[in-house]
């Protein structure tokens, strides 16, 4: 039953972004006409990073190299375009993970780690956009270095091996929480 409504809410959250997405892209299409990067251009590059994304590559690293190797967003703009990209397919990302079955994972967890990275990915494209070019230049590369050294290491040390645990108790949720939240923020 809660898998059903954890459905519906994905499906309507996506459902809404997306009408506000498109509704804010119509109203601003004549600066959105002038940006380097065409729609279709854009929408196909998404498509490859997120089929990557699923399994296990992480967005940031690509579409923050994509977007800069393409030119097609300032520096100054990325990491709310980052966090804007991320919201649909990660939706859609979810509901299909939901669909195939969470296999007893704590609901709970789940929708209070989702809450707290969406809540520190908005707050840092909020604090990352008032810095000044140089200073987003540098604090990308060493994020997506961080990125990228986690990921190796993730795959040496575990060697694909995957986690057994569904829930946390509450005195390890507590600190969950705000390592996912910075995680979104640094995100």
């Amino acid at each position: 039953m809660i898998e059903t409504v954890l459905g519906v809410l994905i499906i309507l959250y996506g459902t809404v972004y997306a009408l506000f997405l498109l509704r804010a892209v119509w109203k601003d299409r004549a600066n959105a006409a002038e940006e380097p990067g065409t729609f279709w251009k854009v929408s196909v590059c998404e498509a490859v990073v997120y089929f990557f994304t699923t399994m296990g590559v992480p967005d940031f690293i690509l579409n923050t190299t994509v977007f800069q190797k393409c030119r097609w967003v300032d520096d100054r703009r990325l990491p709310g375009t980052l966090v804007a990209a991320a919201v649909f397919p990660s939706a859609l990302i979810a509901f299909s993970y939901l669909c195939r079955g969470t296999g007893g994972l704590d609901m709970t967890t789940t929708l209070l780690c989702a809450a707290a990275i969406a809540a520190g990915s908005l707050m840092g494209a909020r604090v990352m956009t008032a810095l000044p070019a140089e200073v987003i230049r540098k604090i990308m590369a060493i994020a997506m270095l961080a990125s990228m050294g986690a990921m190796v290491l993730k795959l040496v040390v575990s060697s694909g091996a995957a986690g057994t645990g569904t829930a946390l108790p509450g005195w390890l949720m507590f600190f969950q929480l705000r390592a996912v939240f910075g995680l979104g923020f640094l995100n």
